[in-house]
Formats: C-alpha cells, structure tokens, sequence
C-alpha cells in the first residue's frame, strides 16, 4: 500500500512538473509549491501594474491571468494531494502499528496457554483420573464380566484424559514450531 502511494505521489510531481515546463516554469523541488503560489500572485500584480498603461495588451494579459489561474489551482491541488498522501501514510502506519500490538498480545496469550497445556499434562501424567464408570455406562465396581459384555472396561475419566493428552501433545507442538517462525 505504502509503495502505491509513494508512486502515486511521483507520478503527480512528474506531470506537475511537465505542466511547469510546458509553461516555461521551472521547478526543481516540489515542496516549493507553496513559494510558487506566492510567486505566482506576486507576478500577478506585476501583471495588473505593467498592463494598467496599455489597453492594447489586453487579450495577452488576459491570457497571462488564465495561466497563472491554471497554476495556482494547480499548485493548490498539488499541495492538496500531498497533505492527503501524508495523511493516508499515516493512517497506514498507525493501523500496522495496532496490528503488530495485537499480534503481539496474541503471542503473549498463546505462550500462557502453551504454559497451562503443559502444566495439565503433568497432571494427567502423574495423577489418576477416573470417574468411576465405563465408556459404555456401567459402574468400574459392578461392570459385566469382559466375556459376557464383549469388551474390556475402560474408565471414562481415564480414556477422556489420555485423548486429550495425546491431542495437547500435537498442540504443544504446533506452538514450539510457531514460536521458531516455521
């Protein structure tokens, strides 16, 4: 965005400065534009003095008052467009800012949790977890025997725990991996 308008703004000092030229101005610094609006009604009023003694110059000086009317305008717009490239670079600049802040914060937040996912892995690694009753419903205490119910019981609580160390594993991870830029 930033190199967008950069080339924007060289494009209109380029043709700016073919309009100066073509009009037999020449300007070596854009950031004269407002020197040469001074300049401009200063040559404007010499205009108004030289021609006051001769009504036959008037269709040159009509002239005359329509080009430095054509540069002022211009030098207006010029100075117009600059001030808006600024602010819209500034503008650019400040949301950069905000977005490296949050991605920031962010990063902060996902290094907290990284910290609570280890730290619940060491629980479930060294503490036993259980509620009491079987994946298919029935009490750990009163289960069916394997060979009439078809299966081995299994604590809930306990198959719960290890699929969800398995998965914060992969989790862990992912957030070394982020945190070396991969």
């Amino acid at each position: 965005m930033t190199s967008d308008i950069l080339k924007r703004a060289a494009e209109a000092q380029t043709e700016s400065k073919a309009y100066f030229e073509a009009n037999g101005i020449v300007v070596t610094d854009p950031g004269l534009v407002p020197e040469l609006i001074v300049e401009i009604e200063r040559l404007r009023s010499g205009l108004n003095v030289a021609w006051a003694d001769r009504d036959m110059h008037s269709a040159a000086r009509a002239e005359a008052e329509e080009v430095a009317e054509r540069l002022t305008a211009r030098a207006e717009a010029m100075e117009a467009e600059t001030l808006e490239q600024a602010r819209l670079l500034g503008m650019g600049a400040e949301r950069e800012l905000a977005l490296m802040a949050k991605a920031d914060r962010w990063e902060r937040m996902a290094d907290r949790l990284a910290e609570a996912v280890i730290g619940a892995q060491q629980i479930v690694l060294h503490c036993e977890i259980t509620d009491g009753s079987c994946c298919c419903g029935e009490e750990m205490v009163r289960h069916s025997n394997p060979i009439n119910c078809g299966h081995q019981p299994i604590d809930h609580g306990q198959y719960q725990a290890d699929k969800w160390l398995e998965g914060s594993v992969d989790l862990i991870a992912a957030h070394a991996a982020m945190k070396e830029g991969r």
